[in-house]
């Protein structure tokens, strides 16, 4: 567990924060785990394991999770690419296939094979006994990796201590002097971590970034990373660029751009601002200026690197820092402000696309003063914008038009702008500007009133937006060129309003990445949307009736429904737990910080589940035949519970954070529930041993995990959304249901015959 956490970790920082990489590193350790168990399966038929062998395996297990860690760092120079980079989609998947590969293969093979030792000692019931404990280590995994570990360990330190435990393990089943000499080679490396441990951690990130680095640490939300370059900081979140120190000339514009839009801005509220930002922005005769920032560490990172003819405005009584989610500020705080300075870039992960959906406009709204205005960031070129970019802009500007307030105004430039007051529409001339700017006494170094007049130039903002216009001479004869631009961008066929849970601008910088490598993916995406868009209940439905079908038949057709069945019940489960987790970040903003915990909710609803199971399937009677529709039944309940929640959800953190929390225990007991009980009506249908039924099953349920994986991170989430998913997994319910019902009525009709 704790090496899948961190290789989802290193994934995350790989592709620039982007939390869906968490489904394609589930999808790629499933798919491993699957052909490790297969593989494991077909050789525990022919030969019981002797304890060596199960005790070098565990051995080998353990040397693979540092190495994986470190091969998910290296692995760049091998796909052409360094952190920092902007990657396809396609990329990050390939990437996640091979770092995971070796440690996930062994994992799959270890169970069969003690499953295989489980099914000799103790008879029936070992795999449902195998299973639970193997969910129940992850489990405290999970939770020790969240609260503990990563909170005292760099991720190289916590790799290592996980393959030390894992080897230590491994030494039970040898030999008194073989124990000995693995026992002290552990020995002497734990003696010898402090000398070696920090070196390792800062090679192998610098091999990662493909250069030197200034430092590097861990923190709730991501990984950050300095650069240095002369006298220049440059500082990175996840991989991904959050800004330079110093930071004169973007800093300088994106203080003077919205407060310059303002004719007497008092109050002011900004996130994600550099210390040049807040210091230009003092210069309009701001009374207040909140600084409010995410990440603790990210703000101490700031203060640390700030220059020194900068450091005061952190002990000016005109500047309150708060370290806090600004959106749970905003939701608390009954201040008002004349401007808002939102400094998200683009909606490229699910925590940057919270300052983009109808929810977080709601916010703004109720905490701007009547005559205020909110900017935002917002990806944009002037010149040519491909028809990926455009949806992406187009899907930023519908969802403005999803709130009864006035549209934005777009001010092209080194950050494009989105200036929005809900109460009036904005027009600023180019003239006004100028007129404010010197009126105001300002003195900047980069910035003067001849750039608040070009800026702001009507000509050329309505030049940079032709571009958005099937009729160049029509659009260049409208007196409104913004509001034919935005009329044009929302008409899209590609083009939806984002929202908490429906992060369709997530989706669409995916489509955007893939598009601008030309990589194949985006021809997948785009058929699989179709897909996914279109009928997609008729096919589970089919695929319910034919599955009932077999699994009547008897002989093969149960083995294909039984397979199918569990199949299905692995692709319900790991959606069930992605779309909670995603949500989860939408909501909070740090899965990087709690992604054990709520790994560690589903996995304990498996061990209890699975327990429940065991206990169950050694009964081997009719009741235990008809637990495994029953439990479709229940994993239904779960599917509805969680579409219900996404209506009932009141925007308290308890409330989200105990629905969460169950929904995904729950969404883990009922296919844990499944899996022993499963393997008990195989062995009555198919007469093959145990640990055989143990190891085929394993894999088949791994497989349809998979496949939900990797659906959910490029597809269904984005496009779906969290009710959507949860709406698509109750005809899915359906589908198991039918496969159980199947063998269940075949094995009753020839009871009773």
């Amino acid at each position: 567990m704790v090496a899948q956490l961190l290789l989802a970790r290193e994934l995350m920082v790989a592709s620039s924060g982007d939390e869906l990489s968490i489904a394609l590193v589930f999808f790629a350790w499933l798919l491993w785990v699957g052909v490790g168990s297969t593989a494991g399966g077909l050789a525990v038929k022919f030969f019981k394991p002797p304890p060596s062998a199960i005790a070098w395996l565990l051995i080998v297990y353990g040397l693979l999770i540092p190495f994986s860690i470190f091969w998910a760092r290296c692995q760049g120079q091998l796909l052409g690419f360094h952190q920092g980079e902007m990657i396809p989609v396609g990329t990050t998947l390939l990437a996640a296939l091979i770092a995971l590969g070796p440690v996930s293969v062994f994992t799959g093979i270890l169970f069969s094979v003690l499953c295989r030792s489980a099914e000799d000692e103790g008879g029936r019931g070992g795999a449902g006994i195998v299973y639970s404990l193997d969910t129940a280590g992850s489990v405290v995994g999970g939770v020790t990796f969240s609260l503990l570990l990563v909170q005292l360990l760099s991720p190289t330190s916590c790799a290592a201590l996980a393959g030390l435990a894992v080897i230590i393990a491994g030494t039970f089943n040898l030999s008194g002097a073989t124990r000995n000499v693995v026992l002290a080679v552990a020995a002497v490396l734990l003696i010898s971590s402090p000398f070696w441990i920090a070196r390792v951690e800062k090679h192998t990130r610098e091999t990662a970034w493909g250069r030197n680095i200034e430092f590097s640490m861990e923190s709730g939300y991501g990984n950050i990373t300095v650069l240095k370059d002369d006298e220049q900081y440059s500082i990175f979140s996840n991989g991904q660029f959050t800004g330079a120190v110093p930071d004169s000339v973007f800093g300088e514009y994106s203080a003077h751009i919205p407060l310059l839009a303002h004719p007497a801005p008092r109050r002011v509220m900004t996130i994600g601002a550099s210390a040049t930002t807040v210091s230009e922005a003092l210069k309009h005769g701001i009374e207040k200026i909140d600084v409010v920032e995410l990440d603790p560490r990210m703000q101490a990172v700031r203060r640390r690197l700030c220059p020194d003819n900068l450091k005061w405005i952190y002990d000016d009584p005109r500047v309150d820092i708060i370290v806090r989610d600004p959106r749970r500020f905003l939701a608390k705080t009954d201040r008002k402000y004349d401007v808002i300075i939102i400094e998200a870039d683009a909606p490229r992960t699910l925590q940057q696309n919270r300052y983009f959906t109808v929810e977080f406009l709601s916010l703004l709204r109720a905490r701007l003063s009547e005559s205020g205005l909110a900017a935002t960031s917002v990806p944009f070129t002037e010149n040519y914008m491909g028809s990926a970019e455009v949806a992406l802009l187009g899907s930023i500007i519908a969802t403005y038009k999803q709130l009864d307030a006035a549209m934005p105004l777009l001010i092209p430039g080194p950050k494009t702008f989105l200036l929005w007051s809900p109460g009036r529409q904005l027009e600023i001339s180019a003239e006004k500007a100028a007129a404010r700017f010197n009126a105001r006494g300002i003195k900047s170094a980069h910035f003067s009133a001849d750039s608040a007049a070009y800026y702001f130039d009507a000509g050329r903002i309505g030049f940079a937006l032709s571009q958005f216009s099937d009729d160049i001479m029509e659009y260049s004869m409208t007196d409104d060129k913004m509001g034919a631009a935005f009329q044009w961008l929302t008409s899209r066929d590609d083009v939806r309003p984002d929202s908490d849970k429906r992060p369709v601008s997530v989706f669409l910088h995916s489509v955007f990445t893939s598009t601008y490598f030309r990589s194949p993916a985006y021809r997948i995406i785009g058929s699989a949307r179709r897909i996914v868009t279109g009928n997609i209940t008729i096919y589970f439905l089919l695929a319910a009736a034919i599955l009932f079908a077999a699994g009547f038949s008897g002989g093969p057709g149960s083995h294909v429904a039984m397979s199918g069945g569990v199949f299905i019940v692995g692709f319900t489960g790991i959606l069930v737990e992605l779309v909670l987790i995603f949500h989860f970040q939408t909501v909070f903003g740090i899965v990087y910080q709690y992604l054990g915990l709520l790994t560690a909710a589903f996995l304990g609803g498996a061990a209890v589940g699975g327990a429940a199971g065991a206990r169950v399937a050694r009964g081997r009677g009719v009741g235990a035949a008809w637990s495994l529709p029953a439990a479709a039944c229940g994993l239904a309940v779960v599917a509805a519970a969680g579409y219900a929640y996404t209506y009932l959800s009141s925007g308290s953190t308890i409330f989200d954070a105990a629905a969460i929390t169950f929904l995904i225990f729950a969404g883990g007991a009922a296919p844990g529930f499944i899996y022993p009980c499963a393997v008990s009506l195989w062995n009555v249908r198919k007469g093959m041993t145990e640990s055989g039924a143990a190891g085929f099953l394993y894999a088949a349920d791994l497989f349809g995990a998979c496949t939900g994986a990797l659906l959910m991170g490029t597809i269904l989430f984005p496009l779906l959304g969290v009710a959507g998913s949860f709406r698509l997994l109750l005809p899915a319910c359906l589908t198991v249901f039918a496969a159980f019902l199947g063998p269940v009525a075949r094995l009753l009709r020839t009871r009773n015959g």
